[in-house]
């Protein structure tokens, strides 16, 4: 009998999605990544995983291969024993834990378009200017970008002030929605994200 698409890290998913609250779709993803280092893997090993992760096809995406490939070792280590080498240039000792500044009026568009749209978090990395599609009403229709054929309606106003700061309102396809600087084309790692709107929030209940 042919083996179901991703059968072979369903316990890993499932184990992302209560270990770490995220989606069914996110935690996919997440699967899909350590997928894709398993097949290129000849060894298990710290050199092997810096080579690959080190080549061009990782570039766009490395820091969330990265963050998915940590997880796993914690999968195995902690649900099957089973100790496994991590790269030498580690997500949560560079990216996941480099400071970000997102104005606070950004984190507030972000905010209510989180809330209104009822987004994960864990979607905002993968979000991109190509996502998002106008039509002919007062919002906007937004695609999924894990899940083919899912859609959300998603207000206007705070994803034109979103890439009026993070691309000077002039976003292409590939423009993040809230990428690590303007102009870039790198989005902020969701450990940091989260830390930025926690931190954000908190500020807010204070003032």
């Amino acid at each position: 009998m042919p083996k179901r698409k991703s059968s072979d890290l369903a316990q890993f998913q499932n184990w992302l999605i209560e270990e770490y609250c995220l989606s069914k779709r996110t935690a996919t993803v997440y699967a899909s990544y350590v997928r894709k280092m398993l097949t290129k893997l000849s060894n298990v090993t710290t050199d092997q995983l810096d080579l690959i992760l080190a080549q061009e096809w990782a570039a766009q995406s490395r820091d969330m291969y990265y963050v998915a490939w940590n997880r796993f070792v914690e999968y195995m280590k902690k649900s099957k024993r089973v100790l496994l080498a991590s790269p030498s240039f580690k997500s949560g000792t560079r990216e996941s834990r480099k400071k970000y500044y997102v104005p606070s009026c950004v984190l507030d568009d972000l905010i209510f378009l989180l809330k209104e749209a009822k987004l994960k978090t864990s979607l905002i990395p993968f979000l991109k200017w190509e996502n998002f599609k106008r039509i002919p009403n007062s919002s906007w229709e937004m695609s999924d970008p894990h899940e083919s054929g899912l859609f959300y309606r998603v207000p206007i106003e705070p994803i034109v002030n979103i890439y009026e700061w993070g691309a000077n309102g002039m976003p292409t396809a590939k423009s993040p929605l809230l990428p690590i600087k303007p102009m870039s084309f790198e989005a902020i790692p969701i450990n940091p994200l989260r830390r930025v709107l926690r931190a954000h929030k908190q500020n807010r209940s204070r003032s």
